[in-house]
């Protein structure tokens, strides 16, 4: 099964390279035009999860998962690499999915996932760029001590499922490989909480929909659900502005005749870090997914 989320961001990245944009931190750009040459990209995310209107009690499941990949060439991206590329969507078919199932991790005792969270976010690769190394493990650390770590598996970095919410105050450390090392790199800031307000129905989407929420500033909402039948999902990046709609773009996939659900919501805060040619995003962010999920996987 295909998981796009890596992939949808790396191709938000890829098409940043030929857009200006105004950088939200001017990091290490020798020129000045608010570009910089990159030729490797990374990105570490770490999402608490919960479901809608969950019983009072449930617990809220935190997980990190992070890659590493190789451009095909040397590539001009923007300082603040997202901020060109809000209120983008990807269609896809049906087996690709942002959501893997809980099974491929194993749990903690006593942790109870089953109904609350039966499913694991994933941080997979895109077809057609090469994964680097970037060592055997990651480490978050809290403080002096280790929150988690990462350990490398399938060219890909994943952590056990953790219980409670996410600490402020957590750093990463990547070894290095060929993706070069980074030390106690500060993620952002704060877990950007996150509620849908509209549309009521999540399982009633039509191409008119119109998103809304309370506006945040320094993130952005990712909104990832599927057509009625189950034959295409769709993945968007919106502008965290309290209001989105598909853009006509996506209609012209997704059809004005679309019907279908939304799985899932999420609020990411995110930060870039710049070391020779390579590009590492550290985030932080909450996942909001609605009881009409569809958990079956291949």
């Amino acid at each position: 099964m295909v998981r796009l989320f890596s992939a949808l961001l790396i191709a938000l990245l890829l098409g940043a390279c030929t857009t200006k944009a105004t950088p939200v931190d001017p990091g290490p750009d020798p020129d000045g035009d608010g570009f910089i040459t990159t030729k490797q990209l990374g990105a570490m995310i770490v999402l608490e999860g919960h479901v809608k209107e969950a019983p009072e009690g449930t617990p809220v499941i935190a997980y990190a998962f992070a890659n590493f990949q190789a451009l095909p060439k040397a590539s001009e991206l923007p300082v603040d690499p997202l901020a060109s590329v809000f209120d983008t969507c990807f269609v896809s078919e049906a087996e690709a999915s942002i959501l893997a199932p809980r099974s491929s991790l194993t749990l903690p005792s006593g942790l109870p996932l089953s109904p609350e969270l039966p499913f694991v976010p994933t941080l997979p690769l895109i077809e057609g760029l090469e994964p680097v190394d970037a060592g055997t493990e990651l480490t978050l650390g809290f403080g002096s001590s280790v929150y988690t770590t990462l350990p490398r598996v399938d060219s890909a970095y994943t952590s056990q499922p953790l219980a409670g919410q996410i600490p402020g105050g957590l750093s990463v450390t990547i070894p290095g490989g060929i993706f070069p090392a980074f030390k106690d790199v500060a993620l952002p800031e704060g877990v950007p909480t996150f509620s849908l307000q509209n549309p009521s129905d999540t399982t009633a989407l039509s191409a008119d929909t119109e998103f809304t929420w309370t506006a945040d500033e320094g993130t952005f909402v990712l909104l990832f659900g599927s057509s009625e039948n189950g034959g295409t999902r769709f993945t968007c990046y919106a502008k965290d502005d309290g209001f989105f709609k598909f853009p006509r773009k996506t209609l012209d996939q997704l059809t004005l005749e679309f019907t279908g659900k939304l799985d899932g919501s999420a609020r990411l805060r995110y930060r870039s870090e710049f070391k020779d040619d390579s590009l590492f995003m550290p985030m932080v962010g909450s996942l909001e997914v609605y009881p009409n999920l569809d958990l079956t996987f291949p």
